[in-house]
């Protein structure tokens, strides 16, 4: 389900000025919003409970154990107050980047989502959840999708723009989903003189082949809903997120270079 807001006051479009942060490549500011969380309208835990403790010992864990691999879960206590927890950072995350995000996300996801049993939070280089039950190789089902764009900046030819994104992201989604890192960039060739357009997608690495290329198939089609015509595009959901651009947004991205990449 496609909601335009949430409880949490998150809306499912995002002018592409207020994300300026989140689309540095390096950059992992403190003070930048996550461009996506929920709380799944889940029970409350209590405050000082054996749970409480555990969910901070897994919150430790992954910012100790994650940076160097870029993915990490880990479970923590015996039921009924087992904690799971879950973190990814971005492929082309330094060790530096990715331990920042994960303290980030760790701090953010307790403020914004206070006592709460399940949460997600996802920034731009990361992504962390956790939970009270066994949630690994699951997509999430928050029942929300959140999409970024360039508001004011469109494209001239947008059939010949969208088929591009489209040839692109059909091809990088089967890429990604085999790939040991759920991870996938890539730039299509130009078209009479037209922009090169150049794409990332990732699942969180729990996931099984099948169901990150289900997951991506899923965003991939929300595609001309959300950005149509603009000739940039993010689709972030709990599992997997994409995001597409006429300029080489990462460093595991060459420019003018038809080579499809995998980590």
């Amino acid at each position: 389900m496609r909601r335009l807001l949430r409880s949490n006051a998150i809306p499912t479009f995002i002018p592409f000025a207020t994300l300026a942060l989140l689309f540095q490549i390096s950059s992992f500011s403190k003070a930048e919003d996550p461009s996506f969380f929920s709380c799944y309208d889940s029970a409350n835990y209590t405050s000082g409970s054996q749970f409480e403790t555990n969910l901070h010992q897994i919150f430790s864990y992954l910012y100790q154990n994650t940076p160097l691999t870029r993915f990490n879960t880990t479970v923590s206590g015996e039921d009924p107050d087992r904690v799971y927890g879950l973190v990814q950072c971005r492929g082309d995350a330094t060790q530096d980047d990715c331990r920042i995000c994960v303290n980030n996300s760790a701090t953010e996801i307790v403020r914004r989502c206070p006592l709460r049993k399940e949460a997600v939070i996802r920034y731009w280089g990361c992504a962390l959840r956790y939970a009270g039950k066994d949630f690994f190789g699951q997509i999430g089902n928050s029942g929300l999708t959140v999409y970024a764009f360039p508001l004011d900046n469109m494209t001239t030819n947008a059939a010949l723009f969208n088929e591009r994104v489209a040839v692109l992201m059909d091809n990088l989604s089967p890429a990604a989903a085999r790939s040991p890192s759920k991870l996938a960039t890539g730039q299509n060739t130009s078209l009479n003189n037209f922009k090169f357009v150049y794409g990332m997608l990732q699942c969180t690495r729990d996931l099984s082949d099948n169901t990150c290329y289900s997951c991506l198939q899923n965003i991939i089609g929300d595609i001309p809903s959300c950005c149509n015509w603009r000739s940039g595009g993010n689709v972030y959901t709990d599992s997997c997120f994409l995001r597409y651009e006429t300029y080489p947004f990462s460093n595991l991205l060459s420019v003018r270079s038809n080579t499809k990449k995998h980590e």
